[in-house]
């Protein structure tokens, strides 16, 4: 065996039939391969507060903190149900002390917890803009938002969002995923 070989380190990329989904909708989960580049264009190595908005199956809070221990991670979801998927994940994959908000985005208490300087939008119920101009209020200089596009509309609101809010747009990624529509990672950054 090679040094090292007897350290054990958490595999990267857990399958998606491993999380427990919302109704079983295979749909409602960031798959694998986006997941981690996703990962990786939030630069997650150097960062120390990580809010994920909209995590549904909590799969990139999951990934974030199982890769990066020492990231605070936050994650929000409107809806109810999210609570137990994300706490049937966690317990699932050995990552505890993910802080989940269950509630409208828009109208929780960010003043109490850390502010990001890495924030994953996963889901905007059509508020992406405004999601955006509270996201930037509360990022860290530096600080970076990621957000996975399914369309010309969406990839669209997310730009003029980030113009509006000051942020400076970076590279996207166009991916595609089997069956799967093409999906586009947009990354801004707080100046």
């Amino acid at each position: 065996t090679h040094p090292g070989a007897h350290i054990s380190l958490p595999p990267l990329g857990i399958p998606d039939e491993e999380f427990e989904l919302l109704d079983g909708r295979t749909r409602m989960i960031t798959k694998a391969p986006i997941r981690l580049l996703t990962l990786s264009t939030l630069e997650l190595n150097r960062r120390v507060s990580f809010w994920d908005v909209g995590f549904c199956t909590g799969s990139v809070s999951i990934e974030a903190k199982l890769q990066f221990p020492h990231l605070h991670v936050t994650s929000f979801e409107i809806r109810p149900e999210g609570q137990r998927l994300m706490e049937v994940n966690s317990r699932r994959f050995g990552t505890p002390g993910i802080t989940i908000l269950i509630g409208d985005f828009l109208e929780a208490d960010l003043d109490t917890i850390s502010r990001p300087d890495a924030v994953f939008i996963g889901g905007h119920g059509g508020h992406l803009k405004e999601m955006i101009a509270r996201i930037s209020h509360y990022l860290l200089p530096g600080g970076c938002i990621v957000f996975n596009s399914v369309s010309e509309e969406s990839k669209s609101l997310f730009i003029e969002g980030i113009r509006e809010a000051g942020l400076r747009l970076l590279s996207g990624t166009r991916i595609a995923v089997n069956e799967y529509n093409p999906i586009e990672i947009l990354k801004a950054e707080q100046q």
